[in-house]
């Protein structure tokens, strides 16, 4: 219904154009807009009853012809004020409608004392226990058939177990205040001194070439948003690639002149345009879209020499406008840090390196079964420093290192904490690795993305020796949103590509970060590339010192721990590539301060 409705739309402005009588601008905007509304209440409906694979799948195949409309017509400049609200109202409402599933199904579940639930719950975990089991068996062996039918019925046995889940919890079914909110819950929440930067892709009937970005801009007591049309999705995308090559090459002659440069082309195409309504906000919270997912914007060039982390504004990241409302706030005590994991006592394979200098395999992964992970001396380094500055602050910390690090430990561990910092390798068998591993790979691409990125703990390089029934040392993001994080107030992934995943339109990530969500962590620090091991424990010290000692709210502490990491590296003339500092960003719920002891 919903394209059927924007079509006539579409065919009324056509017939404005022609000066054919015809409904009012307001009336198609009203019913472009009713049409997304019906078709946004369907896809709800609708997920309940699927598994996420097979919500995902219905999420990424809707158009938006309604709000798509209502955005084109926005960035035209066709719209009052109340338009453009109406519209950004729509946005607002559209984003993460699989990830309000998922997150609403876990705390129903949560809040549930119904005992055939609980049946259902216990049986659902296990048997994405043994899907993420499967995948890793299929991924080392990716010849063996057998290892393949088997991921398969673990894939068809977990969506069995969820389904069943969502029809049988009632809870789960008529809890959806989080997803109800729209622009004026989300503007009613906005902190004074505080700009909220909406990025969208709109596909824009009305030019070549039709995908477009667009940003949403409002400061509190705007009465609508200022919409400001940016470049093609072609182009845009293209920069972004451009940067982040260049940044990720730090070292030789001209290299850090090279990464400067693609990134002021990058800031004038994403920042520079919106820059001028944000007026002078000391906080930014942007909600990305397509492949800005994976920008730092505080590493963004400026002048000859600066970045926009030298500005007075900290920016944090949303998943999705929502996130600014919030939720109950976390009720966890004390931290659980897990730091150097013993991957192997006597590595059998060929390993990366004997040490390791980044947080993740830097090769193509010739393939899974090859894939080892090397030891990590400063990660053990750091996890003893965070422990010994949170202990500072008062706080109860949980410590495992070495053989202690396992993903038996964490499972059983984490629910029940209040922060999280887990020290580590992390993966995304994406790119250059699921090609070597196909077929496996692509058809745990198409069936569940959550199983193709994760975190290497101890005894991951015998994986192929674990039991059916055994953890295998991989903890899979399938595994972490299985898990209840609801007691989480940050998790810290202190690992390379925390941040990555395959990227959805309005879904967002679906890597690491979106499981954690999913299992109810209010906000999650990941990183957007390869770290480097010493400098990212330099980076985290500073965080804690920040964050724990010095109650910061996360955005503040984000941006003082780059600063000061910055600061050091022109102090010691060294280089101020991005690389060395930006990699790390905060995405999830905002908040003003730690609130109290952890």
């Amino acid at each position: 219904m919903g394209f059927t409705l924007s079509q006539l739309a579409y065919a009324e402005i056509g017939a404005r154009g022609t000066q054919v009588s015809g409904p009012s601008m307001e009336e198609i905007l009203s019913h472009a807009l009713e049409a997304e509304r019906i078709d946004r209440e369907h896809v709800r409906r609708t997920n309940r009853a699927l598994s996420e694979r097979e919500a995902l799948h219905l999420v990424s195949t809707r158009f938006h012809g309604g709000l798509q409309l209502g955005v084109a017509l926005a960035a035209k400049g066709d719209l009052d004020g109340t338009g453009r609200r109406a519209v950004w109202d729509g946005i607002v409402r559209s984003r993460a409608l699989s990830f309000d599933t998922m997150a609403s199904r876990g705390r129903a579940v949560l809040e549930s004392s119904d005992a055939e639930v609980e049946r259902l719950a216990l049986a659902f975990r296990q048997a994405r226990s043994g899907l993420a089991s499967a995948a890793i068996r299929a991924a080392a062996a990716p010849k063996d058939q057998a290892a393949a039918v088997a991921l398969r019925r673990a894939q068809a046995e977990k969506d069995a177990a969820e389904r069943a889940l969502a029809g049988r919890s009632r809870t789960f079914a008529t809890e959806f205040e989080q997803a109800r909110v729209g622009a004026d819950e989300v503007l009613e929440r906005l902190p004074t001194d505080t700009a909220l930067i909406s990025y969208w892709i709109d596909w824009d009937w009305f030019s070549a070439p039709l995908e477009k970005y667009v940003a949403f801009v409002l400061r509190p007591g705007d009465p609508a948003p200022v919409v400001v049309r940016l470049g093609s999705h072609e182009e845009v995308d293209a920069l972004v690639a451009a940067w982040r090559k260049k940044t990720m090459v730090f070292t030789g002659e001209g290299a850090e002149a090279a990464s400067r440069a693609a990134g002021v082309k990058l800031r004038r195409a994403i920042w520079d345009p919106v820059a001028k309504y944000l007026g002078d906000a000391r906080r930014i919270l942007i909600v990305p879209a397509g492949q800005l997912h994976t920008v730092s914007f505080a590493a963004l060039p400026v002048g000859k020499d600066r970045y926009l982390v030298d500005g007075p504004a900290a920016v944090h990241y949303l998943s999705a406008e929502r996130d600014l409302v919030g939720g109950p706030a976390a009720q966890g005590q004390g931290l659980l840090v897990l730091g150097g994991p013993s991957f192997e006592a006597q590595p059998r394979g060929e390993l990366l390196a004997q040490t390791s200098s980044y947080r993740g395999p830097r090769s193509s992964c010739d393939n899974f079964e090859k894939m080892r992970f090397a030891p990590l001396p400063e990660s053990a380094r750091e996890a003893s420093a965070v422990e010994k500055l949170s202990r500072a602050a008062s706080a109860k910390v949980d410590l495992l290192l070495g053989p202690r690090a396992s993903e038996t430990a964490f499972k059983e561990l984490a629910p029940g904490h209040r922060f999280l910092h887990v020290a580590t390798h992390g993966f995304f068998l994406g790119g250059a690795c699921a090609s070597t591993l196909d077929p496996v790979t692509h058809e745990m691409k198409s069936e569940n993305p959550l199983l193709l990125s994760g975190l290497a703990l101890a005894g991951a390089n015998r994986r192929a020796a674990a039991g059916a029934d055994e953890d295998d040392g991989i903890l899979t993001a399938e595994e972490i949103a299985a898990l209840d994080l609801s007691s989480v107030e940050w998790a810290v992934l202190s690992a390379c590509d925390t941040g990555s995943g395959d990227v959805e339109s309005l879904e967002g990530v679906l890597g690491l970060q979106r499981a954690f969500r999913i299992a109810g962590a209010r906000t999650v620090v990941m990183s957007l590339w390869p770290v480097d091991d010493r400098a990212t424990r330099r980076f985290m010290e500073k965080l804690y010192g920040l964050r724990m000692r010095e109650g910061a709210d996360v955005g503040t502490a984000m941006q003082g721990a780059m600063r000061a990491v910055l600061v050091e590296r022109r102090r010691k003339g060294l280089s101020t590539d991005p690389f060395h500092w930006a990699g790390f960003v905060a995405t999830g719920a905002w908040t003003e301060a730690p609130g109290g002891p952890p």
